[in-house]
């Protein structure tokens, strides 16, 4: 195995267990989960109107709705110059965690914080964020394509801080709207990162295999 694919598998198996970890503290009512109220609690204390409008776009940023709209035009751009690996990651991250992370929240059925916490109404289950989960895979795996293209370091570092400060703030949205608690949120980071680093390692070997199938 190669050392990138030996990385890859590393950080993988990294962010699995740091997801399994959380899972149970969830399962078995931890200490996190008093900590979820706690930080909801607080974060109503600090709550205003021009913070709201704030949250309201970036929470709208993590949507699946714009992440569908964006990813169209991103899929239209790569096949636009030719870049069909980047075609096929992107697609593949974006619609095979769209499916599994909605699949992780009938499993483990956590409930959303009450409606006196909302600003807003939202259904279903609650464990992982969609939107946490849904903004890490795909501006994380924009942001891996841009690094991959750009060659000057001061583009590289503007393109990580502007998508990483994006990430960040889309999930803190949802927790200053109300509608998910401090871990839902980080389990959605941690289940984008897998898939992230998931379908690159399996993408990977997919043409690994076709390579050695074709001599």
């Amino acid at each position: 195995m190669k050392n990138i694919d030996k990385k890859l598998l590393k950080l993988i198996l990294l962010f699995m267990a740091l997801f399994f970890v959380l899972v149970l503290n969830i399962l078995i009512d931890s200490f996190l989960v008093e900590a979820d109220v706690q930080i909801m609690r607080l974060i109503g204390d600090f709550r205003n109107i021009q913070m709201t409008k704030v949250f309201l776009f970036f929470t709208e940023l993590g949507s699946v709705q714009t992440a569908f709209t964006l990813g169209t035009l991103v899929l239209a751009t790569l096949a636009l110059f030719g870049r069909w690996r980047m075609m096929q990651i992107f697609f593949l991250a974006n619609v095979g965690g769209g499916i599994l992370y909605r699949v992780l929240k009938i499993f483990i059925q956590r409930a959303r914080p009450d409606e006196i916490f909302g600003l807003i109404s939202n259904s279903g289950y609650s464990f992982p964020s969609g939107h946490a989960a849904t903004s890490m895979i795909f501006y994380g795996i924009l942001g891996y394509f841009l690094l991959y293209l750009c060659q000057k370091r001061w583009q590289k570092i503007i393109i990580a801080s502007v998508l990483a400060v994006t990430i960040f703030m889309i999930g803190i949205s949802r927790m200053y709207l109300g509608v998910h608690w401090m871990s839902d949120i980080l389990g959605g980071w941690l289940f984008g990162m897998m898939t992230i680093f998931g379908t690159i390692f399996i993408y990977r070997k997919w043409e690994e295999w076709c390579c050695t199938k074709s001599e």
